[in-house]
């Protein structure tokens, strides 16, 4: 487990830090959501290849962000949970109207 900040080793459980087993399972629930998308035809490959990478920034910035917060003493409730998806959302605006 690392610390995207600065790229050390820290304690598993801690605020904000990364594992291997935690983002190849995160990129494989993305990648499943991604899957079923251009399954039922709602997406071509690279809407879903940009879905998986949006899904991978947007863990990232939940991880950063839950450092931040502890490092300046904020409470992580729900508005964690709004923000990466906001992020996540943007991002995904970006794409969608980038591609016209």
């Amino acid at each position: 487990t690392i610390s995207l900040r600065t790229f050390r080793s820290v304690t598993p459980g801690t605020k904000g830090g990364v594992s291997w087993s935690g983002t190849l399972i995160g990129l494989g629930g993305a990648g499943s959501l991604a899957f079923g998308a251009l399954a039922l035809g709602w997406a071509r490959m690279p809407d879903a290849v940009m879905l998986v990478a949006i899904a991978a920034a947007a863990n990232g910035f939940e991880s950063l962000w839950g450092e931040w917060a502890v490092r300046h003493d904020l409470d992580q409730g729900a508005h964690t949970n709004v923000l990466m998806t906001l992020f996540a959302a943007v991002l995904a605006w970006l794409w969608w109207f980038g591609r016209f």
